[in-house]
C-alpha cells in the first residue's frame, strides 16, 4: 500500500497529540525499570564483592581475584542482556501504544511489549551480526577505493551513508511488525519489514530525514543555551551560582527534548507500519482516508 510523506507527517502529528501522555508515561515506566534494575544489580554486585573480601584468607586472594574477574564478566553480560531486553520491550510497547491499527490501554501495551521483547531482541541481534559482516565487507571495499586517493574516500563515505539510510528505511518498521502484527520469529519479522517497505522506500526515507532534521533543531536549542551560558560565565556576565542553575535547567531541557524525540519517532514508525501493512485493509483505508 502506498503512503505519502504528507500522510506520514500529518498522521504522526495527530497520533502524537492524542496519545502523548500515555507514550511519555510508557517511556518513564521503562526508564524507572532500568534505573531500579541497575541499582539492584550494582548493589548486589558490590555486596558480593564486600562479602568475598571479608571472608577470604590472604593466601586465597589470587584465586579469589580470578574468580571475581570471571564473575564480573558474567555479571556484566547478564546486565547488558537484561538492559537490552528492556530496551526491546520498551520499543515494542511504545509501538503498540502508538499504532493507528490498535487502541490498547496502557496495561495492554505494556504487557504486549514484554511479550514481544524477546523476539525483537533476537531480531536486533541478527541485524547487529549482519551489520558487522557488512562493515567488514565495506571496509575491504573502502581499502581498495582508498587507492584512488581522495576521490575513493568520498565514494566510500557516500556509499556508506547511502547504504545506512536505505537499510534504515527498509527495516524501520521492525518493532511494530513484531509488536503489532505479532510476528515472533526474528527472521520472519525482518523479512516482513523488508517486504512491506519495498514500494515506499523513498517516502519513508524522506519522512525519516524530516524527523532527523527536526530532532537536530530541537537538540540544538539546549546546546546553544549551554554554550551561551559558558561563554557568559567566562566573560563574567553571570555569576557562578546562576550559571550552575541555568546549566541544570538546560540538562533538564535536553532530557525533555530526548523524550519527545523518542515518542515522536515511535509514533512515526507505527504510522509508517500502518500505512504500508497489508493487514486490516479496511481499518487502514479509514485511517488514511
Amino acid at each position: 500500500m502506498q503512503i505519502s510523506v504528507s500522510q506520514i507527517l500529518s498522521k504522526t502529528a495527530e497520533i502524537t497529540g492524542s496519545r502523548l501522555g500515555g507514550l511519555i508515561g510508557m517511556w518513564l515506566t521503562f526508564f524507572a525499570m532500568q534505573i531500579i534494575f541497575m541499582m539492584i544489580a550494582f548493589g548486589a554486585f558490590g555486596t558480593s564483592l564486600a562479602a568475598l573480601g571479608l571472608a577470604a584468607e590472604p593466601q586465597d586472594m589470587g584465586a579469589m581475584g580470578m574468580g571475581m574477574g570471571i564473575g564480573m564478566m558474567f555479571m556484566m553480560f547478564l546486565l547488558y542482556l537484561v538492559y537490552f531486553y528492556l530496551y526491546a520491550a520498551q520499543s515494542a510497547a511504545m509501538s503498540r501504544l502508538a499504532s493507528p491499527l490498535l487502541n490498547p490501554n496502557f496495561g495492554e501495551a505494556l504487557t504486549g511489549g514484554f511479550i514481544s521483547g524477546i523476539s525483537l531482541m533476537g531480531a536486533f541481534v541478527l541485524l547487529a551480526i549482519g551489520y558487522f559482516i557488512g562493515a567488514i565487507v565495506l571496509g575491504l571495499v573502502a581499502g581498495v577505493l582508498s587507492l584512488l586517493g581522495p576521490v575513493g574516500a568520498v565514494i566510500s563515505a557516500v556509499a556508506l551513508i547511502a547504504a545506512l539510510l536505505y537499510l534504515a528505511a527498509r527495516l524501520s518498521i521492525l518493532a511494530p511488525v513484531v509488536a503489532v502484527d505479532g510476528v515472533r520469529n526474528p527472521v520472519t519479522a525482518i523479512a516482513r519489514a523488508w517486504q512491506l517497505t519495498g514500494a515506499n522506500v523513498v517516502n519513508i526515507l524522506l519522512a525519516l530525514l524530516v524527523l532527523i532534521a527536526g530532532s537536530l533543531v530541537l537538540f540544538a536549542i539546549p546546546f546553544a543555551l549551554f554554550y551561551g551560558t559558558i561563554e557568559s560565565l567566562g566573560e563574567g556576565a553571570v555569576d557562578p551560582a546562576s550559571a550552575i542553575g541555568s546549566m541544570f535547567g538546560m540538562f533538564g531541557l535536553f532530557a525533555l527534548v530526548g523524550v519527545i524525540v523518542t515518542v515522536v519517532a515511535s509514533v512515526m514508525i507505527a504510522v509508517i507500519h500502518a500505512g504500508v501493512s497489508g493487514t486490516q485493509a479496511e481499518h487502514l483505508e479509514r485511517t488514511f482516508e
